[in-house]
């Protein structure tokens, strides 16, 4: 979630049971097709970094409310080791086996998985007189309690001792 006129960083996690490392990003929409960045409707995303990626989501002020998807392409490195076993080949007539039948060879292998992906943003309005005290007091409310409730006691001694001295 983003507020309208926010901008802020975007981790993303981009994984499959193979490797999560990510080679290349595009975005497939927006003014600047299949490059680095997407342009739609006051919403501006940019890639920050590839590994891990990050993405930087820019709103301006005047976008309108609601959910927002990005589509994007990602490349993403796969990384095996196939092992290839040739069948053992015995000679029936001499019982021979030759030791190259034998023998498991293991060969690395190196692909790129390209799938498309879709980043959501939701994008909600500024923050109100209300969310902000809300947001000061969950931050600041604590302390200032425990300050407010040390004066008040410390002045509720005062009044009461000049009570008892009337």
């Amino acid at each position: 979630m983003i507020r309208q006129g926010e901008q802020q960083p975007i981790p993303a996690e981009i994984k499959t049971i193979f490797s999560n490392k990510v080679t290349s990003i595009t975005f497939d929409k927006g003014l600047n097709e299949g490059g680095s960045d997407f342009n739609s409707s006051g919403l501006h995303v940019s890639i920050q970094r590839i590994q891990p990626p990050l993405f930087n989501v820019e709103v301006s002020p005047q976008t309108p409310v609601g959910i927002y998807t990005v589509p994007f392409t990602t490349s993403i490195m796969v990384q095996t080791m196939a092992t290839s076993t040739k069948p053992i080949f015995d000679s029936t007539v001499s019982g021979f086996v030759d030791p190259e039948f034998k023998l498991s060879k293991r060969y690395p292998t190196v692909g790129y998985i390209t799938n498309p992906g879709n980043l959501t943003n939701t994008v909600i309005p500024p923050p109100n007189i209300y969310d902000e005290f809300k947001g000061f007091w969950s931050t600041y409310g604590q302390g200032i309690s425990i300050l407010m409730g040390g004066f008040a006691g410390g002045v509720a001694s005062l009044v009461f001792g000049r009570i008892r001295r009337t």
